[in-house]
């Protein structure tokens, strides 16, 4: 929240900026959220060593290849959506450059930092699946604004004449290297790309609309004093909804459904008493971020009883959509862990935002 509040001035107002915030920080939790779900699982199910090098190289190249396409197609809907919604020109070739750039070092940075957490935690003798979603997803959006800032600025500062030729060309590299990884990245990689494929198009065509109701509600959030609320709301309760799915899909791999019936009860309880302090943090750190950078802000009591209101409603649907998406993969035959992820994290980005506005009005009136 620290760093939405610092940087949120830099692109304040500029919509293809505004717009890729929260879907690029869904995205990482997506791609991500689901590497770290079958690290874990082939962790526990002894497949592989619980080596940074060998994680890193087990998963970095699907994880290139989705990345990649899913930055472009996503920025492109983003796009078509944003100005749908608020009725005027943005630039595209800019949106999709910034992105792409600000996908690709996002997914660079953080594909080591998944595989050192996973080892060490596993070596440790703790649960990787307790912890990664959660760590994940923080990192994820913490670094996603950032990255962005920075693509924004290269962007730019480029000739206005070649944003063009770029766009063209981070659109050519990604549909060849993802159609080279499925050819010729082994029966593995195809599997994930191919159970991944649907809910790429499911994601694609969803996600975007975060950054919409974003770029649409960010007068009034601001207004409210809530704007810097919303990637964090959004990344923590989508975190604890992923803790779930990780969880009910190890224990699907492990037990089948009939494990969930002495699971499901405690996986529901750990997650609806780990929102209580995830929601009381949001508060605080929201409160005194805006006290620290100056700026006026609602009281602690009435930012609190916003964010618990909103997370009750909010950790709801998270929980539902958790057991229902992995119990649903499971019975067709998907891997949970190429599914669940993607679907629950988006499933809590685009209930988020719209649950803490209203909620806002509702309590601040």
């Amino acid at each position: 929240m620290i760093v939405f509040a610092t940087l949120y001035p830099m692109v304040q107002g500029k919509k293809e900026v505004i717009a890729l915030i929260p879907v690029m920080s869904d995205l990482r939790g997506d791609i991500l959220g689901s590497s770290a779900s079958r690290l874990n699982t082939a962790l526990h199910l002894g497949l592989v060593a619980p080596s940074i090098y060998t994680l890193t190289k087990l998963e970095l190249k699907p994880t290139l290849a989705i990345s990649m396409a899913m930055s472009v197609s996503i920025s492109i809907i983003s796009f078509m959506y944003t100005t749908r919604m608020l009725g005027e020109p943005l630039n595209l070739e800019e949106m999709v450059f910034i992105g792409f750039l600000g996908s690709m070092i996002a997914t660079l940075v953080l594909m080591p930092y998944i595989a050192l957490i996973t080892s060490e935690t596993f070596k440790r003798g703790l649960d990787p699946g307790n912890l990664l979603p959660t760590l994940v997803t923080t990192v994820g959006d913490l670094v996603t604004l950032p990255f962005l800032v920075v693509a924004f600025i290269l962007v730019a500062s480029t000739p206005s004449n070649i944003i063009p030729l770029l766009f063209l060309t981070v659109t050519s590299i990604s549909l060849a290297f993802y159609t080279a990884s499925y050819s010729y990245g082994g029966s593995r990689i195809r599997r994930i790309l191919r159970e991944r494929l649907l809910i790429l198009l499911l994601i694609a065509i969803t996600g975007p609309l975060v950054g919409a109701f974003l770029a649409w509600l960010e007068e009034g959030l601001a207004e409210m004093r809530l704007i810097h609320l919303t990637t964090s709301f959004i990344g923590v309760n989508g975190a604890l909804a992923s803790i779930a799915g990780v969880r009910l899909s190890a224990t699907l791999h492990m037990y089948g459904i009939e494990g969930l019936t002495g699971r499901l009860a405690i996986i529901a309880r750990d997650v609806a008493i780990a929102s209580i302090p995830g929601a009381f943090l949001i508060s605080l750190v929201g409160y005194t971020t805006q006290t620290l950078i100056g700026e006026s802000t609602v009281g602690l009591t009435a930012m609190i009883a916003v964010v618990a209101a909103a997370t009750i409603v909010h950790m709801a649907i998270g929980l539902i959509s958790a057991l229902v998406v992995s119990m649903g993969s499971y019975k067709l035959g998907l891997d949970p862990n190429n599914v669940a992820i993607p679907v629950i994290t988006t499933i809590m980005d685009i209930t988020g935002i719209p649950i803490l506005y209203v909620t806002g009005l509702l309590v601040l009136g």
